[in-house]
């Protein structure tokens, strides 16, 4: 059951989420952006595992753009491989503070260390949400109508009511499972020569190898695989 909130108690629950670290981020296609904040834990529903969902789990649904003080440096409006290459630098930082913009009311700025700062930015009226769940299962979010608290279980659909195209990419990735090669230096989400997949959820985790002469070349690889050829993103 969801019933509105004050500014006064949003604050109050999301108070816990300062100092949590960012444990995982991604691009949902389209302009959505999921942050996984504390310890990860497998994600599953009661039909299959699907991902990795943290203590906390942050989704942008709108416009929105990554900056420091001085400058942008990426935002929904780019393309996923410009979005994926800068959101990486997300990862591992702390929240410092989450707050509502007092102008705009509805638009949601997220401080984190290294003073990187990621901002909403609704341009009209049916520009979508952002939501949080929290680590009890509350979920807080913004509707046209205001701010809304719910519960966060709630939203698991019936599973007979997915849509084919998310049966498919759920079955996919049991197939594929993740592949390892040892040894390994690091994981495929930290490579350069790791693709990301677009498309439902599931697919989300994972990507193509195109590393030249390695034993994945090609191939389907989760996010969580590795080999022996690894090598870093570029700061």
């Amino acid at each position: 059951m969801r019933k509105p909130i004050s500014r006064t108690e949003f604050y109050e629950l999301i108070r816990p989420l300062v100092g949590m670290p960012v444990s995982r981020v991604w691009n949902g296609g389209a302009s959505a952006l999921f942050l996984e904040l504390g310890d990860l834990q497998p994600w599953d529903t009661g039909r299959r595992r699907r991902s990795k969902r943290g203590e906390v789990t942050l989704q942008i649904e709108w416009n929105w753009r990554v900056q420091t003080r001085t400058k942008i440096l990426v935002g929904s409006d780019q393309s996923n491989w410009a979005i994926n290459k800068y959101i990486r630098r997300l990862k591992g930082l702390e929240i410092v503070a989450i707050a509502l913009d007092d102008e705009v009311k509805n638009d949601l700025i997220v401080q984190f260390s290294e003073e990187i700062q990621l901002q909403t930015s609704r341009l009209t009226s049916g520009d979508g949400e952002w939501l949080i769940w929290l680590k009890d299962g509350t979920l807080l979010e913004y509707e046209r109508h205001g701010l809304v608290r719910g519960d966060g279980h709630d939203v698991v659909d019936d599973p007979s009511e997915e849509p084919k195209a998310i049966r498919l990419a759920n079955a996919a990735t049991d197939r594929w499972g993740k592949p390892v090669v040892e040894p390994r230096d690091g994981t495929c989400q930290d490579c350069e020569y790791y693709v990301q997949l677009d498309g439902p959820l599931a697919l989300l985790n994972y990507g193509v190898c195109v590393a030249e002469g390695g034993p994945f070349d090609g191939r389907v690889v989760q996010y969580a695989s590795g080999c022996p050829l690894f090598a870093a993103l570029p700061d």
